[in-house]
């Protein structure tokens, strides 16, 4: 079965422009209605237009000439945005009561996730306490992944098929790290100082990744393994789908303030002097879990539970993604495989990892990085490259949209990069013509 595509007859901008307007709208609705009502079932019934416009935005552009615009709209509103009213109903992050209507609207529009108020460390929270930092290191790093998805996409379609196939998934990944980072930190940069919303990081270094669980938990695509811990893993181990700690949520939402004493001193101090400080703030918090019904940590089980269910989550949503983008009209299986296959590997590393540390061993930290990169680049041969280069087309689209984009950004700066700018179009332009045949599965 083929997607939808709803041919509306009306130009690009005007579709872009209609959305927009559309989520300023609701994020007022959010604030003002949904966000006054109780938590549960009458905010899910409030919450249907939002949800019905959020999966169905990507079908208001064709997977040919608008597929970046495709693909951002399948992530950003039927994911991520779907995915953060839903958990709002449930009185869970990302949006919180005490949001100003803007703030909303930013959280609602952008692929970013504020930083939650802390809370007792019962279990794992991933990066939800980490800042992604400065509206300008943020606007930094986007520049610099402007950067690197311009040159990914030139030798991708340049060299892209002389290239040994680990070079190539490298590639890819590297050109996957760099869009999905030029979704988020531009956007975050202008949330951060508009807004003052404090975010979490978007990625961290993921090249560093020492385990499966540092790469999925701390450093890759950290927008979204937030939100699918708030919405699935959180409400697993809380065993209710309501926030039993959502009494935070309407505390207002700014620069975090700042206290005396710094986190490093008081981690340096020894263990015994820290009852005033530290160890009183964590009791504390701790006690107000207690109340919420998260006194104890969660038991192996609803861990394990959590840890699966959200990895065969992520695996079914992007396997949906990739059909609503890959204009087969096929309904794969190697994506969503993929992506649950780390949730039991994750748990083998764990157990051992603990065998280890019993018997006193310790792998040294370069050749944690390499397994960890020999494990995924295994996996991700036959389950995620696969159904974009051998079954579709998807991959060798991309880089054409990214390469047709930077070439429509350099005509107008023609005058000032001057022959540089008419040597990658000649270079570049036969190329994307012909690269443009009709893909044959």
């Amino acid at each position: 079965m083929q997607p939808p595509y709803i041919d509306t007859g009306t130009p690009f901008g005007v579709r872009v422009l209609t959305l927009t307007v559309l989520y300023v709208a609701f994020s007022i609705w959010v604030k003002y209605v949904i966000g006054r009502s109780p938590v549960g079932f009458q905010r899910l019934i409030l919450s249907i237009p939002v949800f019905v416009v959020s999966i169905a935005s990507p079908w208001l552009f064709n997977s040919n000439d608008e597929l970046l615009t495709r693909i951002s709209c399948a992530f950003i509103f039927s994911w991520l945005c779907t995915s953060k009213v839903l958990a709002f109903c449930l009185g869970r992050a990302p949006l919180r009561e005490g949001m100003t209507a803007p703030q909303i609207a930013a959280v609602m529009i952008l692929p970013v996730f504020p930083k939650p108020p802390e809370r007792a460390k019962t279990g794992p929270v991933g990066r939800l306490h980490d800042t992604a930092g400065t509206g300008w290191v943020l606007a930094g790093r986007w520049m610099g992944k402007v950067v690197v998805l311009g040159l990914i996409a030139y030798i991708a379609l340049t060299y892209g098929d002389s290239l040994p196939q680990v070079l190539r998934h490298y590639m890819h990944i590297m050109g996957l790290y760099s869009f999905v980072g030029f979704l988020m930190d531009g956007p975050a940069a202008l949330a951060v100082e508009a807004l003052e919303l404090p975010l979490v990081p978007t990625f961290d270094e993921p090249w560093k990744s020492c385990s499966l669980a540092d790469f999925w938990g701390r450093r890759w695509n950290i927008t979204t393994s937030s939100v699918l811990r708030v919405l699935l893993y959180d409400c697993i181990v809380d065993g209710a789908l309501i926030n039993p700690r959502r009494s935070s949520t309407a505390e207002p939402v700014g620069p975090p303030a700042k206290t005396p004493a710094t986190p490093a001193a008081q981690d340096a101090a020894p263990e015994g002097q820290q009852s005033g400080g530290k160890q009183q703030q964590q009791r504390q918090q701790q006690g107000a879990g207690a109340v919420a019904g998260r006194g104890t940590k969660p038991s192996m089980f609803r861990r394990q539970l959590g840890l699966h269910a959200t990895f065969l989550a992520s695996g079914l949503i992007h396997e949906y993604i990739l059909w609503t983008v890959s204009g087969t009209g096929k309904w794969g299986w190697r994506w969503c495989l993929f992506f649950y296959m780390q949730a039991p590997l994750m748990t083998a590393e764990a157990y051992l990892g603990r065998l280890m540390r019993r018997a006193g061993l310790h792998a040294p930290l370069l050749l944690r990085i390499a397994l960890t990169h020999a494990v995924i680049e295994r996996m991700s041969g036959p389950l995620f490259f696969v159904p974009v280069e051998r079954d579709t087309d998807l991959a060798a689209r991309v880089i054409r949209a990214t390469t047709a984009n930077y070439l429509a950004l350099l005509e107008p700066l023609g005058p000032l990069l001057g022959p540089l700018a008419a040597q990658v179009g000649q270079q570049l332009g036969p190329l994307l013509t012909a690269a443009s045949a009709p893909f044959k599965a």
